[in-house]
């Protein structure tokens, strides 16, 4: 059963969890784990990022400046950059251009963001912020850039997926001829994130009866060090390393990355 703590001070630490062997245990170096922890005692600097004002932007903006917690600041691309100069407005008129500008978020959503928009210094310091700041990013996908147009960026390496490159039929194939039911993996399964219950059976339960999505990016496989939370069990996108991922994660150096291959 879960246990919760609450950290006594802010700041970054190495949270280990263990039991002692039991006497008839055959394997007994599985019992500690060990996992990097966060603590802010702020709200948290948050930088929302897409091409256009799609649904995901607009659900994500709203759920984003409700919560107290977070400080939210939005970019996106094809918008008109007076919008920045209203004023208390959430709104920047640039992608952050300097380091120091980037480096103060502790999470950035990018959205269907072409790549071609960032400049390589641009893409270059987000791969560090994660890396060796400790910077938290998701990335969610959608049907004109991402995650496909990342391939050969300084991004592509972060992300706990692999994919092939932006071709005609993989573009087309991000959306489904048919209604998808996304299945959740055993790490899904165990994830605070993704529980609807406290009970494992009914939490399965319940994601069986939520409604279909009706698009998923295509991607290849996950990383070697990701942590799958969701695949798409249709035989039809299955490749050769299995049902194809959705929902996946992995630590990046001091950071995290996660792809949402939904909406």
């Amino acid at each position: 059963s879960p246990i919760k703590f609450t950290p006594q001070t802010a700041g970054e630490f190495e949270l280990s969890a263990s039991v002692d062997p039991r006497s008839d245990e055959v394997v007994s170096d599985n019992n500690s784990r060990t996992q990097r922890l966060k603590v802010i005692d702020a709200k948290i600097r948050t930088l929302l990022v897409d091409q256009s004002p799609r649904w995901e932007f607009r659900y994500l903006q709203a759920m984003l400046m409700r919560d107290r917690r977070v400080d939210l600041k939005c970019f996106l691309v094809e918008s008109d950059k007076a919008i920045a100069r209203v004023e208390n407005s959430p709104y920047l008129p640039e992608f952050p251009s300097r380091k120091e500008e980037l480096y103060k978020y502790d999470l950035i959503f990018l959205g269907d963001v072409d790549p071609k928009a960032l400049s390589s210094v641009q893409l270059t310091a987000l791969s560090e912020w994660v890396s060796r700041f400790g910077g938290a990013l998701v990335m969610v996908a959608g049907k004109r850039f991402a995650p496909q147009a990342y391939r050969r960026t300084p991004l592509e390496k972060l992300l706990p997926v692999e994919f092939e490159g932006p071709t005609i039929d993989t573009q087309r194939d991000v959306v489904a001829e048919k209604p998808v039911r996304l299945e959740l993996t055993a790490a899904g399964r165990a994830s605070a994130m993704l529980r609807l219950s406290d009970k494992d059976a009914e939490n399965v339960a319940l994601w069986k009866q939520l409604p279909p999505v009706y698009w998923v990016a295509k991607v290849l496989r996950s990383k070697p060090a990701a942590e799958v939370l969701l695949v798409d069990p249709d035989p039809a996108r299955e490749s050769r390393f299995g049902k194809m991922p959705v929902v996946a994660l992995q630590q990046y150096g001091l950071g995290q990355v996660m792809y949402e291959g939904t909406d």
